[in-house]
């Protein structure tokens, strides 16, 4: 019997952007089908090639409302000729052609349907498309098809002729004219009856989803003529003949929509949505539901008032539950497909208790009555595939109670047995975020994903290391921090069981990888689950190595100095012995300095004591404690620091405050006289520009009291901070003059000539206690 043949296109000469040959394989009232290029030449030429050898019976072509061919040529052949295979060498063979109208009596607004009875077989079917019918709606010069429809049979049916002998056989033995257009197509079984199923306007106009219900209940109604069931099979025709009506009007419901998004005109288009979604199930109510349930619970399942929902569903829980096993298989399965159809209905319901209600009904139907019926995994994974779309969007409902009811019911769904070995939820859970979803949607399909890793394991499960870290990884750039979070903290998990797995997933881990948070964040981890140590613990350690180091230098340091200040009490008590001591005179009184050891008689080894190793000055009174006082209060290179009073030697008292002070945070060095400065005064400082510039340290010394510049070297601090004509800032100094008469020049040659003995005689005392700072004793050690 002639049938709808398949077939897929081969090639084409040209088409328009979006307008594909390809498009010619699929039926459907919202089809484009294929247009040639703009200011094409001519002719235009497809190869179909069909699914098998055939004896063509029907051709059938939509064409197009204005881009309208004046001819189409047709051409067969057993196979591809040589251009296409160069080591076949047959030519396609030429059946003939049709001519199509202009249409400009319908204004270029209805399409015509152009069919063509053949008697030819072969495998590639050639359509030459020649010169448009020009018009002004076709400003192009295009032709286009929308569809074509091939009918025909198996060319390998071997009995078709002795089928159709017998058959005028059994006419003429009847009296029936084989010509009688009364008897067209009365009856089913004969070899040359087309079903009207199988025409090209069938599936143009019908929805596709109706179209495969009436294909299955005309299956259903030749089944039932054949058991001679004629009520039944009357009641098949009716639903056949109402469900055509349907899918013609969801048919042009689809088209008025596509029309409405191609205008942007989206209110309408979502009108139409809901009508078809409305009408839809209206008519599914009444052809299926009816006839499977009882109308009174039907009616409850779709009534206005949520307590009677609830009920309706409450008695289908009741009445599936006492289903006796002995009941025809396909009763139950289509009772099971039934109660999904409302499960669905259910879900979608804003009332708690309703929707609650459905899930309970969908897990006893999993769960218990279709391994108490002993039902196939078809109807399992029929159950979940239908339901669980919609589960998920419930995830992202405005109530927190919701979300939190479906996701958990999902996770325990995906966790049943019958469940488990399909394998379904999880494909759902790693499908990849829309830009557009909502936050709570996006967050819940996340939490999902990581509490299912954890109890499935990517091991037969559904989940593998390739969908889950794709998921992943694209989950960062998600604009949800919660999402990203936990894409971090599932990538975290799967790299504890499958380690270097996943960095082929990742990008590599170098500078520019860690300057984004979320992939340092997991460099980090991974070095954490490794036990190497993360970045900002190589820091702390190097850090705390620094600061142990600062405090054992800082401790080797306080240990000499107890060690030097050991040896010099042991020195004092071996002066005290010495009986034969000799006095220092000629000593200075105003100035308070020292002459040379030679001049004095002093020998070598008494030489340091009583002698203040900065000034040069020596005093019997200057035993420990009288050192002490005089470094604290009367010695003129030394000065204290007003900020955390430790005695510092003047020349390096920039660098103690800008170094070691207690308040050193609060100085900064100003860049051009190159003094300790406030901070808070130091923009105003730079910016006056009134300091005197300081020189360089080579060039020359830089006093911080009297901020002048002078000659460079060791020598030239004890000659500037300690003559008359020197430092006048220096207040020990000013203090010292005040009290005592004016020195004599023969003597003030003396105090200069004491300086450099003292500087070297100091080089050999160590840091005394009275409370001198690091500075200093590294100042003097220079020296």
């Amino acid at each position: 019997m002639p049938h709808k043949i398949g077939f897929v296109v081969v090639s084409s000469s040209g088409h328009e952007d979006g307008f594909s040959a390809r498009e010619l394989m699929i039926h459907a009232p919202t089809v484009s089908g294929w247009r040639s290029p703009r200011f094409c030449q001519f002719p235009q030429e497809i190869v179909l090639q069909m699914v098998e050898r055939c004896r063509i019976r029907k051709l059938q072509l939509l064409a197009h409302q204005y881009m309208i061919s004046s001819k189409i040529e047709f051409y067969i052949s057993e196979s591809l000729p040589e251009y296409f295979a160069p080591y076949q060498a047959e030519r396609f063979r030429r059946l003939g052609y049709v001519s199509l109208c202009d249409n400009k009596k319908t204004g270029c607004k209805a399409r015509e349907l152009k069919s063509v009875y053949v008697d030819a077989v072969g495998q590639f079917l050639k359509l030459i498309f020649h010169q448009n019918h020009a018009n002004k709606y076709n400003i192009y010069n295009q032709v286009a098809l929308v569809a074509i429809n091939i009918i025909g049979d198996p060319a390998d049916f071997s009995d078709e002729s002795n089928t159709a002998s017998r058959e005028k056989l059994i006419d003429h033995y009847l009296g029936h004219n084989s010509e009688d257009p009364a008897l067209e197509g009365t009856y089913a079984r004969r070899s040359d009856y087309i079903s009207p199923l199988d025409d090209l306007a069938f599936d143009m106009y019908q929805d596709p989803e109706v179209a495969q219900i009436i294909r299955k209940l005309d299956e259903r109604k030749q089944e039932a003529v054949q058991k001679e069931r004629y009520d039944y099979a009357k009641k098949l025709k009716q639903a056949i003949a109402d469900l055509q009506k349907v899918g013609e009007r969801l048919g042009r419901y689809e088209v008025e929509k596509r029309c409405a998004v191609e205008k942007e005109d989206y209110d309408l288009a979502k009108e139409k949505k809901q009508q078809m979604e409305q009408y839809r199930a209206e008519v599914y109510e009444q052809l299926e539901l009816h006839s499977l349930l009882d109308a009174e619970l039907v009616a409850g399942a779709y009534s206005k008032t949520w307590s009677y929902r609830e009920d309706a569903l409450l008695a289908l829980y009741k009445k599936l539950m006492e289903m006796p096993v002995g009941t025809p298989k396909e009763d139950l399965k289509n009772t099971l497909r039934a109660s999904i159809f409302l499960i669905r209905r259910a879900i979608k319901d804003i009332v708690t208790s309703v929707f609650q209600a459905s899930l309970k009904l969908l897990k006893m139907i999993i769960t218990q009555y279709i391994p108490k019926h002993k039902l196939s995994k078809l109807e399992t994974a029929h159950c979940v595939e239908r339901t669980i779309p919609i589960l998920l969007t419930r995830t992202g409902d405005s109530s927190a109670r919701l979300r939190v009811t479906a996701a958990n019911f999902i996770q325990e769904m995906a966790l049943f047995k019958e469940v488990k070995s399909l394998q379904i939820i999880p494909s759902y859970l790693v499908q990849p975020l829309k830009a557009n979803s909502s936050v709570h949607l996006a967050m819940s399909q996340m939490g999902l994903l990581a509490r299912l890793l954890k109890d499935l394991g990517t091991g037969s499960s559904g989940f593998t290391i390739d969908n889950v870290m794709k998921f992943s990884v694209s989950s960062l750039e998600h604009r949800v921090y919660e999402v990203r979070e936990t894409a971090v903290r599932i990538i975290l998990d799967m790299y504890r069981q499958h380690q270097a797995s996943i960095l082929e997933y990742l990008p590599p881990d170098d500078s520019n990888t860690r300057k984004n948070i979320l992939y340092k964040t997991i460099f980090e981890g991974f070095a954490k689950i490794d036990g190497r140590p993360t970045d900002a613990e190589m820091r702390a350690r190097r850090k705390a190595a620094t600061e142990e180091a600062e405090k054992q230098k800082k401790e080797e340091i306080k240990a000499l100095q107890g060690q030097l200040a050991a040896l010099k009490e042991i020195q004092a008590e071996v002066q005290e012995k010495e009986s034969d001591a000799v006095k220092p005179k000629n000593q200075d009184i105003q100035g308070g300095k020292a002459a040379p050891a030679e001049a004095l008689g002093i020998p070598d080894e008494h030489y340091l004591d009583n002698l203040c190793i900065f000034c040069g000055e020596r005093s019997e009174s200057f035993t420990e404690e009288g050192l002490d006082l005089h470094y604290w209060k009367h010695c003129l290179m030394l000065t204290r620091c007003d900020h955390c009073k430790q005695v510092v030697e003047i020349s390096s008292l920039t660098e103690h405050l800008l170094t070691e002070c207690d308040k050193k945070d609060g100085f900064g060095k100003c860049y051009r006289c190159s003094e300790a400065v406030f901070k808070e005064e130091l923009p105003r400082h730079i910016k006056n520009k009134e300091c005197n510039p300081a020189k360089p340290e080579k060039l020359a010394n830089r006093c911080p009291l009297c901020h002048e510049n002078f000659s460079p070297g060791e020598e030239a601090w004890k000659a500037h901070l300690m003559s008359l004509a020197g430092c006048t800032m220096n207040l020990r100094k000013t203090h010292i003059l005040q009290k005592a008469p004016a020195l004599q020049p023969g003597k003030s040659s003396a105090v200069a000539a004491s300086g450099p003995s003292g500087s070297k005689a100091g080089s050999k005392i160590p840091t005394p206690k009275g409370g001198l700072s690091k500075s200093s004793s590294r100042t003097h050690a220079r020296r």
